[in-house]
């Protein structure tokens, strides 16, 4: 028998790779703030048209729980200031976070954006990595990733 807690997963990640379909984005992912172990617990992750699922396999294990500290990543760096996070693969070294990871996914870009709940308290971060020949503005895909997912605040991961 499905759980509540399943169902809403599953749709979240409906939502998500909706989005992720829509934008063209070659991965997306939503992961729930955790104040009290001060980390980003992930809880869905979905593969783009065109990732390699080796590299999907391995972000998913790599981000399944990523520690507050770990700034390299915009997903941190969204949660910490409230604000939505822009990672550029140029502007980015090859060798740790974001800039590794858009290099391994093909994507030119990542917008992570902070999530609130009824309250506006951060409740977590959704994210996704474009390729360098979207055209799509920033802004604009920040704005279609708020629209889209309002956790309740009653709701816990699985």
């Amino acid at each position: 028998m499905e759980s509540s807690s399943d169902r809403d997963v599953d749709k979240v990640r409906a939502q998500i790779a909706e989005v992720s379909a829509a934008l063209g984005a070659r991965a997306a992912g939503y992961w729930q703030l955790d104040q009290e172990t001060a980390r980003l617990v992930q809880l869905v992750f979905v593969p783009g048209v065109g990732l390699d699922p080796d590299v999907g396999r391995q972000f998913a294990a790599a981000t399944a729980s990523v520690p507050l500290s770990q700034t390299s990543l915009g997903i941190v760096a969204a949660a910490l200031t409230g604000q939505p996070a822009v990672s550029r693969v140029a502007e980015l070294p090859a060798d740790s976070g974001s800039g590794r990871w858009l290099r391994a996914f093909g994507a030119g870009r990542s917008v992570a954006v902070p999530i609130r709940g009824e309250g506006g308290e951060i409740q977590g971060v959704f994210s996704v990595a474009l390729t360098a020949d979207s055209t799509l503005d920033n802004q604009i895909v920040a704005e279609r990733i708020r629209g889209t997912l309002v956790p309740r605040n009653d709701w816990t991961p699985p």
